[in-house]
This record gives C-alpha cells, sequence and structure tokens, in this order.
C-alpha cells in the first residue's frame, strides 16, 4: 500500500482518531504497528449499557463520546498521555475473560452483546494468546455494526458466567 493509499485508508476513521494519527507520532507509529487492515471474521463479545438494548452509543470509542476536541488531543499528545487504544472499541473473543477484566456487570456496563469482527467496519489490533482486541471502526460502518451485533439474552447462562467468574477472581 502506498503511503497516499494508506492516508486514503485513514481519512475513513473518525475524525478525532485521524487528528490522533496527524498531531502525534508515536500515535500513528503504535497503530501502524499493532493494527491489521484484513483479517479473518471473528466472533466476539462487547459489554453494553443496556442489558435489553444496543444503541450506536455502545460502538463509540471514549473519545468520540467524550467529544474531545482538536486541542483536547494535542494536549494529550503534548503531555504523552495519548493512548491510541482510546480511540478504538474493546471487544473480547471469549465472554468470560471479558466478563473478568471489567468486573462486570458494573454501574455503567449491564449487557452484553455478540457479533462478528470484520475488516470491512474497521481496523483490529492483535496482540498474540490474547483474548481482548481494540477495533477501530469506520465512522460510516458505526451503525452497521451496533445493528450487526445482537444481545445475549439467555439471562440464566449471563448469570453462570458471572458467579463462575467472580469464583476465579
Amino acid at each position: 500500500m502506498t503511503i497516499d493509499e494508506y492516508n486514503e485508508y485513514l481519512s475513513l476513521f473518525p475524525e478525532n482518531l485521524q487528528c490522533a494519527l496527524e498531531n502525534c507520532s508515536n500515535a500513528k507509529q503504535q497503530f501502524m504497528e499493532s493494527t491489521y487492515i484484513s483479517f479473518k471474521e471473528i466472533k466476539v463479545y462487547r459489554a453494553i449499557m443496556r442489558p435489553d438494548k444496543l444503541t450506536e452509543e455502545d460502538f463509540l470509542s471514549y473519545p468520540t463520546m467524550k467529544k474531545w476536541t482538536e486541542k483536547d488531543i494535542k494536549k494529550r499528545c503534548e503531555k504523552n498521555i495519548l493512548r491510541i487504544e482510546s480511540f478504538g472499541i474493546s471487544v473480547n473473543t471469549s465472554k468470560e475473560e471479558m466478563i473478568k477484566s471489567l468486573d462486570f456487570p458494573s454501574e455503567r456496563l449491564k449487557g452484553i452483546a455478540e457479533g462478528i469482527m470484520t475488516p470491512k467496519y474497521g481496523t483490529a489490533d492483535f496482540k498474540q494468546k490474547d483474548t481482548h482486541h481494540n477495533w477501530y471502526l469506520f465512522q460510516d460502518q458505526i451503525t452497521n455494526v451496533q445493528h450487526s451485533f445482537s444481545i445475549v439474552e439467555d439471562e440464566n447462562e449471563q448469570q453462570v458466567v458471572f458467579k463462575k467468574c467472580r469464583r476465579n477472581m
């Protein structure tokens, strides 16, 4: 992929991620080194805000939800506290690991959704032997991702998993 093609690819992401990549050299390097444009589709789980309803907000990155401005991003870059991972959404290939790592359910996250992580919606990082991934969604695909996920509705299964994970902590 040429530099021009890569820059065109980056233009598909939300403006706040583009801003971080343009203004923080370490962020761009980390993003380029850790993400894959092409990868095999995999089933993933995501903690969501409500146990009975999926919303677009469930698939927004932290900076998007908090409405970070270019000034906010530049300030974090200058202080060297910008984490590129915050511009992705967290998904996990293991429901149990997700629950354990989030101390789920929590005050903010009360439901679980499952879906397929696919490169047609954005790029992702893959850490070796890790079930957690940061998925960087294209701006125009957030709603499609929301509609491609479904709520894990079996409350009995959820309660068994919660109890099992809490015992293993």
